[in-house]
């Protein structure tokens, strides 16, 4: 028996059929698992819904920051063509344009595959095209109708544009339409800043961007998107511990960030807010040194051949979410191409695999470890609130991502 397992995780064929099998199955059985115990079911697309709600109230003369708005105001160019439809109509125009952005994606999966030299057989592109579809979160990004599967299309061309074919005009259009719909792309600047078309190709539509933006929607809204963002990064230190929970949703937290698994450890322990805010604060000085760390190892890394792209890329999708205090179950949708790239591309010893293997079968256990939790009872609940599985999925890729460091210096 222990032959034979070596044996499948040292043959790329057997290893990569051990993962799509990872991928697919856990997603089909939970999502047979909640449909028959009805476990916390959202509405379709309850996410879109009130993207088109927020439109919708700009176009009738409101301002949708008085309510919590964590999108910028550029994101309502995105949105206000939807509300011309009714809202059924453009539910179904956004899933199908959803579908059209995971196929768009996987194409472009596969041309950069290609130019790793790797090649795939017409079943093998549809094998591709599911792994991504049931990659979670995918599949509940889709049919909550967030905005994440639009990001990581631009996330994927922008990496085609920049790195192999070399049009950073394009990639940095790419990159600043990306950032105007959702802040986070912003983590990708650093790669632009190593080539010096690409700064000014980034500065020029940026500057570009922003100032459409200024015109269309006012300084008053960007400074009310401002303090919201400043809010949404500091009231995570608010944290309290639920001294009972009654359903799966209030039993798991989908903010996985290490500060903020630190600050729950914290707040479980009897630390007071006051006393976390201060710590939050005094966090800010090492998290700066530290991004700055980062951003140089990602210039030193980006200039040393295939693996050093891919691992720089891959450092510039991670950081963030290591120094930011917020990071949401979605945002895992973006790890996907680093993913593909370092399983596909970079050759990887045993250890490796075996991580990668443990990574990809607690993604999809986001619902069913509270659940166990849930019916367990006693301690188990809060546990697998302080530190949900997505934290756990999150410490093994950064394992991951150390041991390819260390095998590129």
């Amino acid at each position: 028996m222990e032959f034979d397992l070596k044996k499948i995780f040292e043959n790329k064929k057997n290893y990569l059929t051990l993962l799509f099998l990872i991928v697919v199955i856990p997603t089909v059985l939970l999502l047979i698992f909640s449909f028959m115990y009805t476990v916390d079911r959202n509405p379709f697309f309850k996410d879109f819904q009130i993207y088109y709600g927020w439109a919708k109230e700009f176009l009738q003369g409101g301002n949708p920051y008085e309510s919590w708005v964590d999108y910028p105001p550029s994101f309502f160019l995105f949105m206000m063509p939807f509300t011309f439809l009714n809202i059924e109509i453009a539910t179904v125009v956004f899933f199908m344009l959803n579908i059209v952005l995971l196929l768009l994606t996987t194409l472009l999966f596969i041309r950069i595959l290609n130019y790793y030299d790797w090649n795939f057989s017409s079943k093998g592109k549809i094998y591709f095209f599911l792994a991504i579809l049931f990659f979670y979160p995918n599949r509940d990004i889709l049919f909550t109708g967030q905005i994440n599967i639009v990001l990581l299309f631009l996330t994927t061309l922008f990496y085609y544009l920049f790195f192999i074919s070399k049009s950073y005009i394009r990639a940095s259009i790419c990159l600043s339409t990306a950032i105007f719909i959702k802040i986070w792309p912003i983590t990708l600047v650093p790669l632009l800043l190593t080539r010096k078309k690409a700064i000014v190709a980034l500065g020029l539509t940026f500057l570009s961007f922003f100032a459409l933006s200024l015109l269309i929607f006012g300084i008053e809204m960007h400074y009310a998107f401002a303090q919201t963002f400043l809010a949404l990064q500091t009231k995570m230190s608010d944290v309290a511990i639920p001294s009972e929970f009654e359903s799966v949703r209030f039993a798991t937290d989908y903010i996985w960030s290490l500060t903020y698994t630190f600050f729950k450890i914290l707040a479980f322990l009897g630390v007071t807010s006051s006393t976390l805010h201060l710590l939050d604060m005094l966090l800010l000085i090492p998290k700066i040194f530290f991004s700055a760390a980062i951003i140089y190892l990602i210039f030193k890394l980006i200039d040393k051949g295939r693996e050093g792209e891919i691992i720089a890329f891959s450092l510039s999708i991670t950081w963030i979410f290591i120094v930011a205090n917020f990071a949401g179950s979605s945002y895992f949708a973006f790890f996907a191409l680093p993913f593909v790239l370092i399983i596909l591309v970079l050759e990887s010893k045993l250890i490796e695999k075996i991580l990668f293997a443990s990574l990809f079968l607690i993604l999809p256990s986001l619902f069913a470890i509270p659940f166990i939790a849930l019916k367990i009872g006693g301690i188990f609940p809060v546990l697998s609130y302080i530190t949900p599985p997505y934290f756990y999925a999150f410490l093994i890729w950064l394992a991951i991502l150390y041991i390819k460091l260390k095998r590129l210096k």
